[in-house]
């Protein structure tokens, strides 16, 4: 069975680790988000949007107020 991701733009995940948005798209480009346990599709304007497990996004410090899109959208 597949956990429901929260999916969230790169700045969201740029602040919770404390990097650059530049850094968080060269880990998707090498597929470490990927490493990581992230799941990564690009939104309609092609830009990466980041699935993160809602386990994960639970120990989030940095929570956005708004996700990119609703858990129950389908893409």
């Amino acid at each position: 069975m597949t956990e429901t991701l929260i999916w969230l733009p790169i700045s969201a995940i740029a602040r919770e680790y404390q990097k650059t948005p530049q850094m968080i798209r060269n880990w998707v480009r090498s597929g470490f988000i990927l490493e990581i346990g992230y799941s990564v599709r690009r939104d309609v304007t092609g830009h990466f949007i980041i699935g993160v497990p809602v386990s994960l996004y639970a120990n989030f410090a940095n929570k956005p107020i708004q996700p990119v899109v609703n858990q129950t959208q389908s893409l």
